[in-house]
């Protein structure tokens, strides 16, 4: 089993190293998208790499089910609409809409 901090590395690797090519990759065949197994929260535009033009449709259908927001993960649709504190509480993002 690998350590905490093996992992934390390897997260970051992906983030920092390989998901900036698959980028480069994907940007070439007519705004495909490529992703490694799970949403990455770190990626700058995760809504679009992961659910490309489908995200505003798929955030209506969240708030239609879930308007409190009581469903969230932190490479989810919905989840630009929260924060995590520094005192690590999750609050509504003051940009939430």
């Amino acid at each position: 089993m690998q350590s905490y901090a093996t992992n934390v590395a390897n997260k970051t690797l992906i983030t920092n190293h390989y998901d900036p090519l698959l980028t480069q990759v994907t940007g070439l065949a007519n705004n495909s998208k490529a992703y490694l197994n799970k949403g990455d929260f770190r990626q700058k535009d995760f809504q679009a790499q992961s659910f490309g033009g489908n995200y505003a449709s798929l955030k209506q259908v969240k708030r239609r089910y879930d308007p409190e927001g009581v469903f969230y993960g932190t490479a989810l649709v919905g989840s630009d609409d929260w924060e995590v504190a520094s005192d690590g509480r999750l609050c509504r993002s003051s940009e939430s809409n």
